[in-house]
């Protein structure tokens, strides 16, 4: 497949011409239940949608952007893209989002990209979300397609250069083989180039004269020159996988579990009236409007001791916060014992919808309480705290 696309956003105006140096090497690519129900809408020219959920790789401009363009400049119109990337998650949120982010889109292919930020995850953890995931998208409809979408980080480089692959690709395949799910390989495209000196993994965007380009700041982060790799890399794979599918009903595979306590119930909890006192204030979407894109509530409190409370039976929490720059500080408790915030809230700065992981471990059958307190920002003043709806698998209760 002839390759020429170019990037929105950003990158708006660039083409993602191919390399004229080398040869690039081919992604690997596993077909198995192929792409054969999207692939036939397309052949027929009807409406499909995509849903692209990940991470920051996925959520920033770059090679969703060029898919889409390519798409379009081959189909028109009838293609939809939705960005559902969320920076700093992994699969464990991404199932708890996945109602609101990704099938209320009534996607024909969602494709997922977390193998990134799950790489530190535990094995348990990625199997859970992700058998959830699966199970959301065909119970809503047996005829989406899912396809898992591998991309790169430094510390891949030596286990993918050696022809294995990391912990989190691992058990991503695991989970592709038992239920017939195609993959793509694009962080293995990625290795041979910097195995080869086509690229260092991290390094400044501009290089002078005789020096190696570097593939992105962090080795995670493309530049454009790194969107271009991916974006070249999924669209052959997606092209080999389209040839050898045949459209099928993914029903089947609902009577079977890679795990059986999968996070297929997870979903998103909004805050109630009786969870706050009364110095919260909701937020406008023209006051959030990053936020206001993913359906997420949001409220304000300046005031020192601002309290959300509530009880919660189940196995996961997590809360959305929002930042619009430096914000107040922050509390939770769960049934009395407070938390160290730099466990569960991020101390980088600067704007963001973010998510606190609250814990993965409770006891299932206990109502535990839970407070979140706005508290006077390190400096000792009154700063905005912004809380957003809940995420849980579990029950909310009074």
């Amino acid at each position: 497949m002839v390759v020429a696309v170019v990037v929105s956003g950003a990158f708006a105006g660039v083409a993602l011409a191919a390399p004229a140096a080398k040869t690039e090497p081919a992604p690997r690519v596993a077909v198995r239940g192929g792409l054969g129900n999207f692939g036939a809408k397309l052949d027929r020219g009807e409406p499909v949608t995509v849903v692209f959920l990940g991470g920051s790789i996925t959520e920033l401009p770059g090679w969703r952007d060029a898919l889409t363009r390519s798409w379009r400049s081959k189909h028109g119109g009838s293609v939809t893209t939705v960005n559902a990337g969320l920076s700093a998650t992994g699969s464990d949120v991404g199932v708890l989002r996945f109602d609101e982010d990704v099938l209320s889109h009534e996607p024909d292919l969602v494709i997922v990209e977390f193998a990134v930020n799950d790489a530190r995850a535990a094995p348990g953890t990625i199997r859970r979300a992700v058998e959830g995931m699966i199970r959301k998208a065909w119970t809503a409809d047996a005829r989406t397609d899912v396809l898992f979408v591998y991309l790169f980080e430094p510390s891949f480089a030596e286990t993918l250069s050696s022809g294995q692959r990391p912990q989190s690709m691992v058990v991503y395949e695991g989970i592709a083989e038992a239920h017939g799910i195609p993959s793509i390989d694009a962080a293995s495209v990625v290795a041979r180039l910097v195995e080869r000196g086509d690229f260092v993994a991290r390094g400044p965007r501009k290089t002078k004269a005789g020096e190696t380009p570097a593939f992105g700041p962090d080795g995670v982060h493309p530049y454009l020159r790194g969107h271009r790799v991916y974006a070249r890399a999924v669209e052959r794979g997606i092209a080999s996988i389209l040839e050898a599918s045949e459209p099928r009903d993914h029903s089947r595979e609902l009577a079977r579990s890679v795990v059986g306590d999968h996070w297929q119930a997870g979903r998103k909890v909004p805050l109630e009236g009786w969870m706050r006192d009364e110095s919260w204030r909701r937020l406008t979407a023209d006051e959030a409007p990053p936020v206001a894109s993913r359906n997420v509530g949001l409220w304000e409190s300046t005031a020192d001791g601002a309290t959300i409370e509530f009880g919660f039976r189940g196995e996961v929490l997590k809360i959305y916060e929002h930042r619009p720059g430096p914000t107040g500080g922050l509390s939770i408790d769960i049934d009395g014992t407070p938390l160290p915030e730099a466990s569960f809230r991020p101390l980088s700065p600067g704007p963001a919808l973010r998510v606190i992981h609250v814990r993965h471990d409770f006891d299932r059958e206990t109502v535990h309480r839970v407070r979140v307190r706005a508290t006077r920002a390190a400096d000792g003043t009154s700063r905005p705290v912004r809380i957003g709806d809940l995420l849980v698998v579990g029950e909310v209760v009074r």
